[in-house]
């Protein structure tokens, strides 16, 4: 249990620790699934993904070589975009393009997830995730830090003072912490459940499917093909899309300007993202909040940029000097999400 209020921001580099893609895998990823192509006699003929194709000509039939060409756009764009997300925001206004790339996204992702290091085929009550497989990852040291102290009888309080914004479309973490739960305090997997899904966890761009609710709604993890398509249209929203006020984005703000410490795992910290977090009515004088976070990939000029953008977030407005020179000493940055949790297993609990 965390003594002060904590939000933890999980980026893509942070589920890169249990095999699940960063930007630029997921579009490589992407471009050669949606390269579906056929020959003269009508059998495939490129790398795409051919239940993609199926589901598009079920559910558009009558519009499938529009949506085909939607495909090969995609296909051919996305590669020099940063990301799948940047190249559908480029092309908002294009329908096809929407739901052929959210498509693609949720095959790609619950593949992913099925590849990862969380994923295990389920042939009785007892098998779970393989944690041997995952010790060295940050997932380990972050559920270290989430029971020290909490013994079975007040397992309730596990997640006193702890929220989650993960920019990820991936159910990871929420996969992880059900198992580590029912394990670590030898409680079945439905109680675990339960108490996982009063965590509060927001997903600003959504996710692949739920993993939490009525049995019917549920996407399981790493679930063999494409869920119901209009409900992956739905879950999957593109920048423009982004959670808006009446869906949460007030609560993730109000969550960070509460925040006592703010760690951020495994993020690019794109500016779209991190102004997403920025409740601009909010100032302080002095940074009143301890940060916490990962690094790689970021350079050293690169570096005082993020620190500029964090220090937003603490309400700090230009004042005639940097503004990163403010957060020097309230702010911690290691180079990988494990890492962090490694060098900094005491600082976070206090």
């Amino acid at each position: 249990m965390l003594p002060s209020k904590t939000v933890f921001v999980v980026g893509a580099g942070a589920s890169y620790e249990v095999g699940m893609p960063v930007g630029n895998e997921l579009r490589e990823t992407i471009s050669t699934k949606l390269d579906i192509r056929f020959d003269d006699f009508g059998g495939t003929a490129g790398t795409g993904d051919t239940l993609i194709y199926q589901v598009l000509h079920q559910k558009y039939q009558g519009e499938i070589t529009n949506y085909l060409h939607a495909c090969r756009q995609i296909r051919d764009g996305v590669i020099l975009s940063p990301s799948i997300d940047d190249f559908i925001n480029a092309h908002q206004h294009d329908e096809m393009i929407q739901i052929c790339g959210k498509i693609a996204i949720a095959r790609s992702i619950l593949e992913a997830e099925r590849r990862s290091k969380l994923f295990y085929e389920r042939r009785n009550i007892s098998d779970s995730i393989n944690f041997n497989s995952i010790s060295e990852t940050w997932y380990t040291g972050f559920y270290q830090l989430l029971c020290q102290g909490v013994t079975k009888d007040k397992i309730e309080s596990i997640f006193k003072n702890v929220t989650i914004i993960s920019f990820n479309y991936d159910r990871c973490l929420e996969h992880y912490l059900v198992h580590a739960i029912a394990a670590h305090y030898q409680i079945q997997i439905e109680s675990a459940r339960k108490l996982v899904e009063s965590l509060t966890i927001y997903h600003p761009y959504g996710s692949v499917g739920q993993y939490f609710g009525q049995s019917h709604e549920i996407v399981e993890f790493g679930y063999n093909g494409i869920p119901n398509i209009d409900n992956v249209i739905k879950n999957i929203k593109t920048f423009t899309e982004k959670i808006e006020d009446g869906g949460g984005l007030n609560s993730i703000r109000k969550a960070i300007v509460d925040a006592q410490v703010l760690v951020f795992l495994g993020n690019a910290f794109h500016t779209i993202n991190t102004d997403l977090l920025i409740d601009e009515s909010y100032t302080s004088e002095f940074v009143n909040k301890r940060i916490f976070a990962t690094r790689k990939g970021i350079s050293d000029v690169d570096l005082n940029v993020v620190r500029d953008q964090l220090s937003k977030l603490c309400g700090i407005k230009n004042r005639g000097i940097p503004n990163h020179a403010l957060l020097n000493q309230k702010s911690y940055f290691a180079n990988t999400c494990s890492d962090l949790f490694a060098e900094c297993r005491m600082s976070l609990r206090q």
